[in-house]
């Protein structure tokens, strides 16, 4: 509170005094015996100015007035009998006058002087500040710096009557500091660079003629993005070290020829009645490609692969009824088996010897009331056989007599032209086609067999 408002309200009051006592009504510090007939003086309080204030209908010889807030007693006033006395305050008024026998009057009323209790001076403002000079570090990369101002003003307490603090106030003024990307930078140890190598040592062969050896090299540094503040990966670098190899013309010339896929078809052909009420119409292709087994040097077969070309089918509602069966019993499992009997030729010198089985079970399917086959399982017993190595010569050899042979038909019949006999020539000409004939066609029967 300011001290302009304190003096106005100090010198209202010390007018207001100075106004009463020149009325004459308002003695103060009169003895207790002084005596007069015009009673106490009555109220004229004024707030915030103070004045007096009367209390009528008192009884008793003592009186204890009350206090008011913010004002303290100036004056005091009481009436006993015919008597009025001012007296000092005290806080409680105690009847001094007697009658004539010596006995305490009791008090009849009484009249208080409240001035303006003067405030005491406002204390200054209490203010404190907590630094913070911590400064950013790795762990931490930011922080705040600066202090953090707490302010405590004072209020002023009209019950007290005293200044208390009141609620603190706290102003933040510190400010966000971070360290730099070149320190930032420092506080996290680049990675070592990823490496990764794929070694590429498949060695050529018959279905691979030619190849890549060697090793591909793939490295990815890292780089620092400002953004994350952290290391991320860049781009990869690759270095290719191959090298290619490939089969040299003697390597090449003995590798054998890739034979063709071997196909099975097994044609399911069975029509629906009674016993089998619903069947599957078409085929089963069964397909083995050959791959080359890099440890015999020679062409083995690989994974068949089957492919059921088969549709469902089966008797009609009509039909069904005329067979009388409500409660067609399961049926066997359809069962064939497909031989493999063909043994090695020059033409095929690896083949597979053995069975093919295709076995189907049957399944109730609940919609039609019926076994239905359910999937085929294909079992593949057939082992590899192929010539031997002193077969496989004789088969070489047989080719060069069958091609020396068809050689020398033609060059005869050149030499006997020369004599200028046409009979004889035709009949020559006639023999080598016969020759010709008979040579495909024992070429034919080999290549079947």
């Amino acid at each position: 509170m300011s001290t302009a408002p304190r003096l106005v309200r100090r010198a209202a009051s010390m007018l207001l005094v100075a106004l009463l006592c020149a009325a004459g009504t308002v003695v103060i510090g009169t003895p207790a015996n002084a005596t007069t007939d015009s009673g106490c003086p009555h109220t004229t309080f004024l707030d915030p100015l103070g004045g007096w204030i009367k209390y009528d209908g008192l009884t008793g010889t003592t009186y204890t007035y009350p206090q008011k807030p913010g004002y303290v007693v100036a004056g005091v006033c009481y009436k006993a009998s015919t008597t009025t006395a001012y007296v000092t305050p005290t806080g409680t008024i105690t009847s001094t006058v007697t009658n004539d026998n010596g006995e305490i009057k009791e008090i009849s009323h009484a009249s208080v002087l409240y001035l303006p209790r003067p405030i005491p001076p406002k204390p200054a403002p209490h203010v404190t500040e907590e630094p913070f000079t911590a400064q950013p570090t790795c762990e931490e990369p930011t922080v705040l710096v600066g202090v953090i101002t707490i302010t405590t003003d004072w209020v002023f307490d009209r019950a007290s009557w005293t200044w208390v603090p009141g609620e603190p106030v706290a102003v933040d003024n510190r400010v966000p500091v971070s360290l730099t990307e070149a320190e930032l930078a420092a506080c996290q140890p680049k990675p070592e660079p990823v490496v990764t190598i794929v070694t590429f040592s498949t060695q050529p062969s018959c279905e691979t003629p030619s190849v890549m050896l060697g090793d591909v090299v793939t490295t990815t540094d890292w780089i620092w993005d400002a953004g994350t503040s952290s290391w991320v990966p860049g781009e990869p670098v690759v270095v290719d070290n191959r090298v290619p190899v490939s089969l040299t013309e003697a390597e090449l010339a003995a590798c054998e020829p890739k034979p063709e896929p071997v196909v099975t078809i097994v044609t399911f052909s069975a029509q629906p009645s009674c016993e089998s009420p619903t069947v599957m119409l078409g085929d089963v292709v069964t397909t083995t490609d050959w791959i080359w087994d890099a440890e015999t040097s020679s062409w083995v077969p690989g994974e068949p692969s089957v492919v059921d070309n088969r549709v469902p089918a089966g008797l009609t509602l009509a039909q069904l009824a005329d067979c009388e069966q409500p409660d067609p019993s399961k049926p066997d499992p359809v069962v064939s088996v497909l031989s493999f009997t063909a043994v090695p030729t020059c033409a095929a010198p690896s083949v597979l010897l053995g069975d093919v089985t295709t076995t189907t079970d049957w399944i109730w399917d609940a919609e039609t009331e019926t076994w239905v086959p359910g999937e085929p399982i294909v079992t593949d017993n057939r082992v590899a056989a192929a010539l031997t190595p002193v077969q496989l010569a004789a088969c070489a050899a047989r080719q060069v007599t069958v091609v020396d042979a068809v050689r020398t038909v033609p060059t005869a019949t050149a030499r006997l032209a020369a004599t200028g006999s046409p009979v004889l020539l035709q009949t020559l000409t006639g023999l080598a086609f016969v020759a010709l004939g008979g040579l495909a066609l024992l070429g034919r029967r080999r290549l079947r067999t």
